[in-house]
């Protein structure tokens, strides 16, 4: 048995046996605090319009997981992919924040839960 934050897909029920998920897990954005492009935002639609409205950028977080397979694209997940943002992995969404701060990436796409403790941390600190 094992417990962990691996999001089920039809290509991995071919190899795991998954029961009743206990945890549901949404992507968010984290993006500069200076930037006001998405306030009006009210969905993840709204939020890929925005997007879609920007020249080619570069979008970062954690490598293998579903924020990468979300914006490189990908059939077995359904995902079509953000056509003007490239994908830049890294091996946690800590560092890829830390690198958007420091001008490198545009934005951080991420699970909700790490997202609001490292915002929060990023914060107090500042």
């Amino acid at each position: 048995m094992a417990i962990a934050g691996l999001t089920i897909n039809e290509t991995r029920k071919e190899s795991v046996n998954f029961t009743d998920s206990y945890y549901l897990a949404s992507q968010v954005l984290i993006v500069p605090s200076g930037e006001t492009a998405f306030d009006a935002c009210k969905s993840a639609d709204d939020v890929l319009a925005v997007i879609a409205e920007q020249e080619a950028g570069r979008i970062g977080g954690q490598s293998s997981t579903t924020a990468e397979y979300y914006v490189k694209g990908d059939a077995d997940w359904g995902f079509d992919g953000i056509e003007n943002m490239s994908w830049v992995g890294y091996t946690s969404g800590s560092l890829a924040v830390n690198d958007m701060l420091s001008g490198n990436i545009n934005y951080v796409m991420i699970d909700e839960a790490p997202a609001n403790m490292i915002v929060k941390k990023v914060n107090a600190a500042n």
